[in-house]
């Protein structure tokens, strides 16, 4: 489960890009997992192991399912179901749901099709901001906040992918299943990266949370909340010297 966790599964997962033309294949994994009508059926049957556990980082929509499968065989619920029980009816404002692969199978496709609305991503960015507590109540251990969210400095930082052009003292890593910024200072922000846009950026120092939604890259990227940060950063620093 760590290894699904942080992305160092093994598990193969075709990222072909078309000559020339420069764009996915169709029988890329992200397509096909997105696509497929039987996903737990390709997880059990299909997927095969390319190398070592725990050793690259590979980012990979297949880690996600499956973690997705365990929870459904330990718990006997849906993913959505147990996330209603645990958290959302508890702490959120709204339903939310996952899309499945199709109505005869039911399974939940948990990597990014979760849909909720923008106020309760927020509320999920304030439960890590705060440590893991919302509204005065402890709902995830402040232990498994820090885990999940912080730097392994066993993993070397040339495995993460350079999305985010950094070539000075700041660097991207990748935890439990966040993105992680590190400034220059030492500071950090860490987020969740949804497709087309979807972000919950969460700033510990400043105690700011930021959600972004969108059906685009065109014109933004996660590249763009790390710019905001520090912009914020600069200004609060600004105006304390002041004051």
């Amino acid at each position: 489960m760590r290894h699904l966790l942080e992305m160092k599964s093994g598990l193969k997962y075709n990222t072909d890009i078309i000559p020339i033309i420069g764009i996915h294949s169709p029988w890329h994994d992200e397509a096909v997992g997105y696509y497929h009508d039987d996903l737990r059926n390709r997880l059990l049957n299909e997927i095969e192991i390319e190398s070592a556990p725990g050793e690259l980082f590979k980012y990979n929509n297949y880690n996600t399912s499956f973690l997705g499968l365990i929870i459904e065989e330990a718990t006997g619920l849906t993913v959505s179901k147990y996330l209603k029980e645990k958290l959302w009816h508890t702490s959120m404002e709204y339903d939310a749901l996952f899309s499945v692969d199709n109505d005869e199978s039911g399974f939940e496709y948990v990597p990014s099709r979760l849909v909720a609305r923008a106020i309760d991503y927020a509320q999920f960015g304030l439960l890590y901001l705060n440590n893991g507590v919302l509204n005065g109540k402890r709902l995830i251990s402040a232990s498994w906040i820090k885990l999940s969210t912080s730097e392994t400095l066993a993993s070397s930082q040339i495995q993460y992918p350079n999305w985010f052009n950094s070539e000075n003292c700041e660097r991207t890593y990748y935890s439990l299943h966040w993105w992680g910024h590190v400034n220059c200072d030492g500071t950090k922000q860490f987020f969740a990266s949804g497709n087309l846009g979807q972000n919950i950026y969460v700033i510990p120092d400043l105690q700011i949370v930021i959600v972004h939604t969108g059906n685009s890259l065109k014109y933004y990227g996660d590249s763009d909340m790390w710019h905001i940060s520090n912009i914020l950063r600069h200004d609060l620093n600004k105006k304390s010297a002041v004051d």
